[in-house]
């Protein structure tokens, strides 16, 4: 039961507000006094703040840092959620959260940034070729790369057959190709074609016209000008083969000078004061900004480069993962960075097996076995060598015919489908055994019976009296294989003597030394006069 003074309750009548609540309760003189001075229909003994008509019981919280509905909880169910946003790119790291009514600085409404110390990488940021994650999407780089192919003779000029993918042209890439001889910088689309031999702009067609520009070298430093330009085969006294000299008055400036930072391009590479310059500072790339620069990336520059750092703490420098307290793992890198890689490191986790390659062919024995991170010498990754002690035995061997397993793959000479024979494995059947096969007969065999040779050329290998080595006779048989019967190389020829008057007796004058009696012929020289029938020996 509230109790009013009767005041107090003349006074709220007199105020005229129709729109308060009616209050219908005895009022009683106990001489105890509450008040409803903020109107709001709860007097001061339940109203928690009688002086505000917003905040009294059953009243609707709101998110303001005061206890609207006087349970004495304050903003209960109507916090919202905001996230760290270091990098101010409008998205906040999910693991850092704030319950609150409102956004506080440094905070944002929306999450799932994947590297909140990165102003360019969030969800829907454009991705761009810097080996970042920009876009949050869980892909480096995708669909930003360009065409670039490889300089190997710093020509400017690549190789068609060389292309190579990447964010931007680096030392030995190019963005243009057409180089027919990427091995001479003087041969390249953009040479100026020379009487050399050689054709130096890649058209196609070597010393065409004949002829080769010369460019006057006043200062005497070995590059010329264009501002003094002949056109000729031979090079004249005081001119010389390029136009490399972009201040021809000064012998210090050229293409051979040494770059200092001093404002000027003395080397005349078109850039002042480049990196490396005499007098620059080393500075260290830090490409995966984690405070340490690597100095495998060393800059040399007059000034400061954005995205280096002073110091070359960092081992790899392409991944956030390598720095000093990065935990050192089995993987041939020295992850922290402390000079001690793998096995060398006290805290590595990891180990591989490695196989024995006694015979250094690359191919490990199974049996022998060590553990380590890094691979020991004298052993391999792998277990596919068959005999360990013989170089000429692993799986990229060429199986031969010499009783060896070489291939490694279970089969030895004749019996392996992958056997290479060479010519002194062709072997012929030697029926008759006087040291000559029948070419007809010829195979490749790494184990030859005892009735085959390597010597082939027997016309008839069932009779031994006939091969290669044997002597020609005059018996109608071709005994030595030549191809031809009873001819001029028969041991036993018949000489045969002209008889032009048929009388029985030859001329010795007129002979012929063959197998076969000739026509007009016989086999005595007795006749003295072979022209008349009626003299001869036996008249």
């Amino acid at each position: 039961m509230r109790i009013l003074s009767i005041g107090v309750l003349t006074g709220l009548f007199a105020c005229g507000e129709t729109d308060k609540p009616e209050i219908e309760e005895e009022v009683l003189d106990t001489g105890v006094a509450v008040f409803d001075l903020d109107g709001d229909g709860y007097f001061s003994d339940e109203d928690c703040d009688d002086n505000s008509s917003a905040i009294f019981p059953n009243a609707e919280e709101l998110c303001d840092g005061v206890d609207n509905d006087c349970d004495g909880e304050i903003d209960e169910g109507v916090l919202s959620t905001f996230y760290l946003d270091v990098d101010q790119d409008g998205f906040g790291d999910d693991s850092a959260t704030l319950e609150a009514c409102e956004v506080r600085d440094g905070y944002v409404a929306i999450g799932n940034d994947c590297d909140d110390g990165n102003v360019a990488v969030f969800p829907s940021a454009p991705e761009v070729c810097d080996e970042v994650d920009n876009n949050c999407d869980g892909q480096v780089d995708e669909d930003v790369q360009t065409v670039f192919f490889t300089d190997r003779d710093g020509d400017g000029y690549g190789s068609d057959d060389s292309i190579e993918w990447a964010c931007a042209e680096t030392e030995g890439l190019v963005s243009v190709s057409g180089d027919c001889d990427d091995s001479n910088a003087v041969v390249n689309p953009g040479a100026d074609e020379v009487c050399d031999g050689l054709d130096n702009n890649c058209s196609g067609t070597i010393d065409e016209g004949q002829t080769q520009f010369f460019y006057e070298d006043v200062d005497g430093d070995g590059f010329g000008s264009e501002n003094g330009t002949i056109e000729t085969c031979n090079r004249p006294m005081g001119y010389v083969d390029n136009a490399l000299d972009c201040d021809d008055t000064s012998a210090f400036v050229s293409p051979l000078a040494t770059e200092v930072c001093d404002t000027v391009d003395n080397n005349c590479d078109g850039v002042i004061d480049e990196d490396g310059a005499l007098g620059s500072t080393a500075w260290y790339l830090d490409a995966d900004s984690d405070g340490y620069g690597s100095l495998g990336s060393q800059q040399m520059s007059c000034e400061q480069p954005a995205g280096y750092v002073s110091n070359s703490s960092d081992c790899n420098d392409a991944d956030a993962a390598f720095s000093p307290i990065a935990a050192e793992i089995c993987d041939g890198f020295d992850n922290d960075c402390d000079g001690a890689v793998d096995d060398a490191d006290g805290n590595v986790v990891t180990a591989n097996v490695w196989y024995l390659d006694h015979d250094t062919d690359g191919y490990g024995d199974p049996i022998f076995t060590l553990s380590a991170c890094n691979q020991p010498s004298n052993y391999v990754a792998n277990s596919d060598d068959c005999d360990d002690f013989n170089f000429a035995s692993s799986p990229e061997s060429q199986e031969i015919c010499d009783g060896i397993d070489n291939d490694c793959d279970g089969s030895v000479d004749d019996f392996d489908s992958n056997v290479v024979y060479s010519n002194g494995d062709l072997y012929h059947q030697d029926l008759d055994g006087d040291g000559f096969g029948d070419s007809g007969t010829s195979s490749y065999t790494c184990s030859p019976t005892s009735s085959m040779v390597l010597t082939s050329g027997d016309c008839n290998d069932m009779d031994a009296s006939i091969s290669p080595n044997v002597a020609e006779e005059c018996d109608g048989i071709d005994n030595n294989c030549d191809g031809s019967t009873d001819g001029a190389d028969a041991i036993d020829q018949t000489m045969w003597y002209q008889d032009l008057d048929a009388d029985g007796h030859g001329n010795d004058a007129i002979s012929l030394e063959q197998c076969d009696q000739p026509t007009d012929y016989i086999d005595n020289n007795t006749d003295c006069d072979d022209g008349d029938i009626t003299i001869n020996p036996d008249e």
